[in-house]
C-alpha cells in the first residue's frame, strides 16, 4: 500500500515566475522563524532544553543554519504542499538525545510513504548515504491543503491558471519565431521543380532582403510577391493581470507584500493569514514529536 508522495501535477509551477516570486517571499519570511522551548507561556529555563533551542533556532543539522532550514521547509510547503522532517535520535547521549533535524526531499532522498497490513504508516528514504525506515513518530509532517489522508493536496484550479499563462507565453514565443522565419511568399505563374524553387527563393532573399538591398524590387510578370503578416492571438495585459491575481489569491499574498510596499496593517494581515498557520503547524508537530 503505497501513498504516492508526488505532490505536483502535470505542470511545473517552478517555471512560472509569478508563482515562484510568491513562494520565495513566503520562504524568506519563514527563514525568520525561531522556534524555542516554552513551559506554559514562559521561555523554558530548564538546562536540559538549552540544546533543543540551539538545534531549533541556530543549527538543526551540520549542513544548514536555522534560517536556511526553515526557508527550505517553507518552500516545500508552498511548492509541494508537504514537508517531511526527520528527527534523528542518538540515545547513547542521554542528556541530548535529539542529534539533528533533516528535511527530506522527495527525489534527493528517494522518499516513499508506505502503510503496512495493520494500517501503520512509515517512511523509507536515503540520508547521508544510508537507507532509513522509520515510523511517523520520528517524522515531523507539515501539510498544506490537508486532505482525507496524511498528505496535503494540490489544487487543480491553480493548475488551469498556470497552464493558461504557460500557453500564452508559448504563443508569444512562437509568434516571435514565426515573424523571423517566413516573411514573404514568392509565387511563379509557371510550374517549377524543387531545385529551381529553392534556387529562386535563395536568390530573392539575397538580392532583395539582404543588407545591400536598395529597397526597390524589380520583378517580371511571371513573379508575384505576397508579404506574410502574422495575426497571433494571446492574452492582453489586463487578462494576464487577472491570472496573476489568481496566483496571489491561491498563495495568500499581495503584490504589495512582494514589492515590500505594504503598510503595517497589510503586513500584519499577511502574517496572520499565511505565516501564522505555518508556524502553528510547525510548533504543534515539533512539540508532540520531540516531547
Amino acid at each position: 500500500n503505497l501513498f504516492t508522495p508526488v505532490f505536483s501535477e502535470s505542470y511545473d509551477a517552478s517555471l512560472n515566475d509569478v508563482y515562484m516570486s510568491c513562494v520565495n517571499t513566503h520562504a524568506k519570511n519563514a527563514s525568520k522563524f525561531k522556534p524555542m522551548v516554552y513551559v506554559g507561556k514562559e521561555l523554558s529555563s530548564n538546562p536540559a532544553h538549552a540544546y533543543l533551542n540551539r538545534l531549533l533556532s541556530l543549527r538543526p543539522n551540520p549542513m544548514q543554519s536555522a534560517a536556511q532550514f526553515w526557508e527550505r521547509a517553507a518552500k516545500l510547503y508552498f511548492m509541494e504542499n508537504n514537508v517531511f522532517i526527520f528527527l534523528e535520535w542518538d540515545f547513547t547521549k542521554y542528556k541530548e538525545p535529539l542529534s539533528a533535524l533533516w528535511i527530506l526531499d522527495l527525489e534527493m532522498n528517494a522518499l516513499e510513504v508506505k502503510a503496512d497490513e495493520n494500517g501503520e504508516v512509515y517512511l523509507s528514504f536515503n540520508l547521508n548515504g544510508r537507507p532509513y525506515y522509520t515510523g511517523m513518530e520520528n517524522i515531523v509532517h507539515i501539510a498544506r491543503n490537508a486532505g482525507p489522508n496524511i498528505l496535503g493536496e494540490s489544487n487543480p484550479a491553480i493548475k488551469k491558471v498556470l497552464d493558461i499563462i504557460q500557453t500564452n507565453y508559448q504563443g508569444i514565443e512562437q509568434a516571435i519565431k514565426s515573424s523571423a522565419f517566413i516573411r514573404y511568399i514568392v509565387q511563379s505563374t509557371t510550374l517549377l521543380n524543387d531545385t529551381v524553387r529553392k534556387s529562386r527563393a535563395q536568390e530573392f532573399a539575397e538580392t532583395y532582403l539582404g543588407n545591400t538591398s536598395s529597397g526597390v524590387v524589380y520583378l517580371d510578370s511571371a513573379t508575384n510577391v505576397i508579404p506574410v503578416t502574422a495575426n497571433n492571438k494571446y492574452a492582453n495585459a489586463d487578462e494576464m493581470k487577472l491570472f496573476e491575481n489568481k496566483i496571489y489569491n491561491y498563495l495568500n499574498i499581495s503584490e504589495k507584500i512582494l514589492k515590500s510596499e505594504a503598510n503595517e496593517d497589510e503586513r500584519q494581515a499577511y502574517y496572520e493569514l499565511t505565516m501564522d498557520p505555518l508556524a502553528i503547524k510547525i510548533s504543534q508537530e515539533l512539540t508532540y514529536k520531540i516531547f
